[in-house]
């Protein structure tokens, strides 16, 4: 769950053991060739290694050619000289979710690897949205199936979205929203205090906004972290930290707007808000100031993990409601014809919740949550890639 250290590297050997060292690399994989001249007497392949299989490599390369070929290691080479590929390091649960890290771009070797928070929060936005425990089954049910036929790492990805992801949606489903392919579990468990989702939309704003918050938070500290290494604690705590000061009084705010706080509270919240604005201004002057709005977007954003909920529970409680009403009553036939159709159109609306719901939660992410660390040569670097053939004379 970490980026790994890359280093540059020269193989330098005479002419006639460039196959034999070319062979060598295709068979560690742990090299990645950029560059590769040949000259009469002698070549030169030049690319990335990663830190920890340094010596290893090394000593395989120069012991296998008896010393005709040699590994340099370039200590000193920074990105100002050349630009430095990402290799990312997870453990096979998470592994899945680099496929989103990469489509947004590669952190940088000094930034965070995003992986298992994606890995953390993509299925539980996933699950929170949706929050119904018969389409938590239905999905489990069909990353078993995706698993069983499909081995890519698209295929690997959506199995791991929608198996976290159908566990989130059961555990909502039974212990938050109550719905079981938007069946309401109310009238059998009277005594459990459910959260409505046809009425308690109030309730239902305020868990979004809590969970985002929390989802920005951990961006933001990530990126004080980052920032902290670079410039200093200072200016990593003015430009990150009074964020989230800024953000706790909007909280406070947004509870006296509920009505779960006293008039004097709303001063308490916007003397926090502008405490936080006050603190921005000392460390990022306009260009951060500026941004209070979008900051404050930002987190509403989040309010679609209750809109999206509502609108999917609203949808399925229609089509249950439509059935009840107009085709069980009419016997065995009605029976058969309300099966087919309640299994048609709960397998479309789970189709359409998924992608959706999937495509806001990464938009959650992108947006909202890596834009608080990346920095903005952060995506220009390049996976790490390592080689299993070396092109004659040209890079790899």
């Amino acid at each position: 769950m970490a980026l790994v250290a890359l280093v540059k590297t020269l193989v330098v050997g005479v002419a006639d053991a460039r196959p034999l060292a070319e062979d060598t690399i295709s068979a560690m994989r742990c090299f990645e060739v950029v560059n590769v001249e040949q000259e009469d007497r002698h070549f030169l392949i030049e690319g990335w290694l990663p830190r920890p299989w340094a010596k290893e490599f090394q000593l395989v390369v120069e012991e296998v050619s008896k010393g005709r070929v040699a590994v340099i290691l370039e200590e000193d080479v920074t990105a100002v000289v050349t630009s430095v590929p990402t290799a990312l390091r997870n453990r096979p649960r998470v592994r899945p979710y680099e496929f989103l890290v990469d489509l947004y771009g590669m952190p940088g070797r000094d930034d965070f690897d995003p992986t298992f928070a994606t890995f953390v929060f993509m299925p539980l936005f996933l699950g929170l949205m949706i929050g119904d425990a018969g389409y938590g089954i239905a999905m489990i049910s069909a990353a078993w199936v995706l698993g069983r036929y499909f081995r890519t790492p698209l295929a690997d990805l959506a199995r791991s979205l929608l198996t976290y992801g159908g566990v989130w949606s059961i555990a909502f489903g039974l212990l938050l929203f109550g719905e079981f392919f938007a069946w309401p579990l109310q009238p059998v468990f009277q005594w459990y205090p459910y959260v409505h989702r046809s009425q308690d939309f109030v309730t239902l704003f305020i868990l979004a906004i809590v969970v985002g918050a929390t989802h920005m938070n951990i961006g933001l500290i990530v990126g004080f972290r980052a920032l902290r290494r670079r410039q200093g604690l200072r200016i990593a705590f003015l430009r990150k930290m009074s964020w989230i000061i800024l953000e706790h009084g909007a909280f406070v705010l947004m509870l006296g707007f509920a009505g779960f706080v006293t008039g004097t509270f709303w001063y308490l919240g916007l003397g926090i808000m502008a405490a936080g604005v006050a603190l921005l201004a000392w460390g990022g002057s306009l260009t951060d100031i500026v941004e209070v709005p979008s900051f404050i977007s930002n987190l509403l954003s989040y309010l679609r993990l209750a809109v999206y909920g509502i609108a999917n529970s609203a949808l399925g409680g229609t089509l249950n409601a439509g059935v009840s009403s107009a085709l069980l009553p009419l016997g065995p036939p009605g029976w058969v014809a309300g099966a087919l159709l309640l299994i048609i159109g709960h397998g479309f609306l789970l189709v359409l919740a998924v992608a959706m719901v999937g495509l806001q939660a990464l938009r959650l992410h992108y947006v909202e949550f890596y834009s608080k660390f990346y920095t903005t040569e952060a995506g220009r670097t390049g996976k790490f890639a390592p080689s299993v053939k070396t092109p004659s004379g040209s890079p790899s």
